[in-house]
């Protein structure tokens, strides 16, 4: 008997105990992710950083990047999907994009692709393919192209346009 008075009074105290007010209710909206965002460092006519040519018969690589060395595009927040369109002129064999605080490639290889302790990143495009850029939000991000022409050949211009999918 005294079991179930113990057992009724341990049951009363505790729902006092769990009772609550309801003070009010806050709902969240419905909101939408920040998309990434390309900004281009500049418009137009890019400038050559440097071009490395690695053999006698005038192979090697080109980076490109805005007048005064600065990068060609940033990518905000940091990493988003975008795709290039271009077709490579004359000479041209690939093209890459490479993040770097310096635009330049000098790692010690031959070609874009041999140099990647030079770059945070490096990215082969290929024309038409959406391509992931995944590196810190803000990182400067310049073009590297390969080229195999012959001593003294002409490397000829084309354009790039990006759009994001």
């Amino acid at each position: 008997m005294y079991f179930v008075t113990i057992v009724a009074l341990v049951l009363s105290v505790a729902g006092v105990a769990l009772a609550s007010v309801l003070i009010g209710t806050q709902t969240v909206p419905t909101q939408t992710a920040p998309s990434s965002t390309m900004e281009l460092g500049c418009t137009g006519t890019l400038t050559v950083i440097e071009i490395d040519s690695y053999t006698q018969f005038g192979d090697g690589d080109t980076s490109f990047g805005c007048s005064s060395g600065a990068a060609a595009f940033t990518v905000i927040p940091s990493s988003g999907t975008y795709t290039p369109t271009f077709t490579l002129g004359s000479g041209y064999t690939d093209l890459w994009v490479f993040s770097s605080t310096s635009g330049s490639l000098e790692g010690g290889g031959t070609g874009c692709a041999s140099n990647p302790a030079a770059a945070a990143e490096l990215v082969e495009l290929t024309s038409g393919t959406p391509a992931t850029l995944s590196g810190p939000s803000g990182e400067p991000y310049y073009y590297c192209a390969d080229f195999a022409t012959s001593a003294g050949g002409t490397l000829g211009s084309f354009s790039i346009s990006w759009a994001q999918p």
